[in-house]
């Protein structure tokens, strides 16, 4: 089960909290081919408005949870806007993780996003690297794309 509340309510009713989620940001991809062509700009305007939202740098991030569509053109897209921004935060290469829980529990369909959030929260709480398992390559058919992300894919728990 996941229950979202306000952190003053979830405090002052002496909750157990997992995580505190700062910020929230959407777009649409714009234009394109069909709903199952995703934009990289759309998902870095995303990124961007996430982060602008939280007042947080993404470079202080260590474990990025992606969607992982497991299609080339879907892997392509995120990883080119979570490169992108985490190229142009720090010049320091493969400072964070990126995972999906995915290799995990498979495709949840609907609740994909729900099972991310719960993996990340579940992972801040224990203080845990969950490791991305199953996984022997990325599915981006343009290696320069991965190895530029700025990210590694972890594969053991830490």
């Amino acid at each position: 089960m996941l229950a979202l509340r306000r952190l003053s309510d979830a405090e002052r009713d002496g909750n157990r909290i997992y995580a505190v989620i700062r910020g929230l940001g959407s777009s649409s991809d714009g234009r394109s081919n069909s709903i199952y062509a995703p934009l990289a700009k759309g998902q870095r305007v995303a990124l961007d408005r996430a982060y602008a939202d939280a007042d947080c740098l993404p470079d202080s991030v260590e474990l990025f949870e992606a969607h992982a569509t497991g299609t080339p053109v879907g892997d392509r897209t995120e990883l080119t806007a979570l490169g992108g921004l985490l190229r142009e935060s720090s010049e320091e290469q493969h400072f964070a993780a990126l995972g999906s829980v995915k290799s995990q529990i498979g495709h949840t369909k609907g609740a994909a996003g729900t099972a991310s959030l719960m993996k990340l929260a579940l992972s801040l709480y224990n203080k845990t690297l969950p490791p991305t398992i199953n996984v022997d390559r990325t599915n981006s058919q343009d290696h320069s794309v991965r190895a530029s992300c700025n990210s590694f894919q972890n594969d053991r728990c830490v």
